[in-house]
Order: C-alpha cells, then structure tokens, then sequence
C-alpha cells in the first residue's frame, strides 16, 4: 500500500479491495516541484456483465477536510487535501467515452460502462510540504495530472 503524510491510498473495485500497481515518477519538473508523486494503476477485467466502479481514496485520514477541494481542469478530475502546510492531490483522466468520474469523501470514484474498451484506469497522487503556500499551491495540480505524463 502507499503511504502517504495524511492518509493511505486504498482501491475499492466494486466495493472490494482492490490491488494496484503504483510508480514513483519525478518530483521536480518545469511547472512544479513536490515531495511525492505517484501513478497508480488499477486494472480493469476485460470481459465483464456490469459496469464497474473504482473508488481511488485515502483511510488513515488526517487531513483537515474529508470531502476535499474539487480542482477539475480540461479532461483532468482532481481532488486536493490539506493538513497543516501539506496539500495532497489525487486526479484521474475525465471525459473519456465509457467513463465517469466524481468525487467522493477522502478521494474519487470512477464508473467505467461495462461496454468501454478500457484495459486500466491510472491516478496521479503528489503532495507537497509547502513554504509558501501563495506560490506552491499549484504544485500538486500539475504534478498529479496523469494526463502531463
């Protein structure tokens, strides 16, 4: 499992726990510069009889607000949590065909149609320590987008 400063991520696959496959990629690129950052990759079974639902969230919890702040961007659903100067962000692709996104307490809940030809869905997880928050804020948005991979 991967721990996080305020909680540890958990994938629920139709309401069971779910395995992942988690990387730790780069923490310091152009537009950011973060503590953790992390794709995660849940597989999907290719034939299936119902949609499926993948809820990507954290337990252990020990941010200031469970249901988060909602910072959805073109095609990118994104979640973002605070404890202290630690901000953590959970986001996920949106706006494919076949697939819907929400949000949910402690992270994201995604509905994949049982008729989507998709093999995995990823998140991208990233915290920050923040020193200045007026400036670093935005850090973990671009640094958890899967689609800036």
């Amino acid at each position: 499992m991967l721990k996080t400063p305020i909680g540890t991520l958990d994938i629920l696959l139709n309401g069971e726990r779910s395995d992942y496959i988690f990387t730790k990629l780069n923490t310091c690129e152009r537009n950011f510069s973060v503590e953790g950052r992390y794709k995660v990759i849940v597989n999907i079974p290719i034939s299936r009889s119902q949609d499926i639902a993948i809820e990507c969230k954290l337990i252990d919890f020990v941010g200031d607000n469970a249901k988060g702040n909602i910072e959805s961007g073109e095609k990118l659903a994104l979640i973002s949590f605070y404890h202290d100067n630690i901000k953590l962000s959970v986001g996920t692709e949106d706006e494919i065909k076949g697939v819907s996104s929400s949000y949910i307490d402690y992270g994201l809940k995604v509905i994949i149609s049982k008729t989507a030809i998709i093999q995995h869905i990823a998140f991208g997880l990233a915290w920050i320590d923040m020193k200045d928050r007026e400036i670093e804020d935005i850090y973990t948005w671009f640094a958890a987008d899967p689609t800036l991979w």
